[in-house]
Parts: C-alpha cells; sequence; structure tokens
C-alpha cells in the first residue's frame, strides 16, 4: 500500500481513478520502550506510552 505524509497545511492529493474513497480518523499511540517480561498491569501500562497522535486512513473503496 502507498502512504503519505503531508503537512499541517497541505492539501491531501486525491488519488486518479477513484470516486470512492472512505476515510477513517485513528488514534495514534506510540509505544517508547519494550514491556517487561510477564504479565502487565493496567496501572503500569502508561509508562510506556511514548506519546499519542492523530492519523487519517484514506482508502480507496471502488478498486
Amino acid at each position: 500500500a502507498d502512504a503519505i505524509v503531508v503537512g499541517h497545511d497541505d492539501a491531501i492529493p486525491y488519488p486518479p481513478a477513484t470516486a470512492n474513497l472512505h476515510h477513517e480518523v485513528e488514534l495514534v499511540v506510540a509505544i517508547g520502550r519494550d514491556a517487561p517480561a510477564g504479565e502487565l498491569a493496567v496501572a503500569d501500562a502508561d509508562a510506556l506510552v511514548y506519546g499519542y497522535a492523530v492519523g487519517l486512513d484514506l482508502t480507496r473503496r471502488d478498486l
């Protein structure tokens, strides 16, 4: 699959030969380090998170 990154003020290019472009907004969680071996307590999970972002997934539904 092709992937692109666009900046804050950039236009998202519309794929040619597409009449049905579906979008999904997604939460991206970046994990900053490995979890310790064994079961991880829910209370300890936040310590592994490096940061959060918003992603936009575009799918060509008519291909």
